[in-house]
């Protein structure tokens, strides 16, 4: 038995349909994979700046600082010195 062309109209129509909805689901999930836009040095301070958590990134990042090393404690002291330059509200346990 051979289909009707209202068969083939039909299943042709499902196909699009399918088609249609995989686009659209695939294009909303390639919307939602891209990054925001980098906020610059000039962003207000209560506004996260990947260009000024670089900065700190490079002081941080210089060399390993495992527990108990001169060196972490060099850099816990520049974490906190930034953390009690944002102003209010901002503490360590150290305080």
């Amino acid at each position: 038995m051979s289909a009707g062309p209202a068969s083939r109209s039909s299943d042709l129509v499902l196909a699009l349909l399918a088609f249609l909805v995989i686009a659209i689901a695939s294009g909303m999930a390639l919307f939602c994979l891209v990054p925001p836009a980098v906020v610059p040095k000039a962003a207000p301070p209560g506004e996260f700046s990947a260009a000024r958590a670089f900065e700190h990134l490079k002081v941080i990042a210089r060399e390993p600082h495992p527990t108990g090393a001169a060196r972490n404690a060099e850099v816990r002291d520049y974490l906190i010195q930034q953390l009690k330059g944002t102003g209010p509200g901002s503490s360590s346990s150290e305080d």
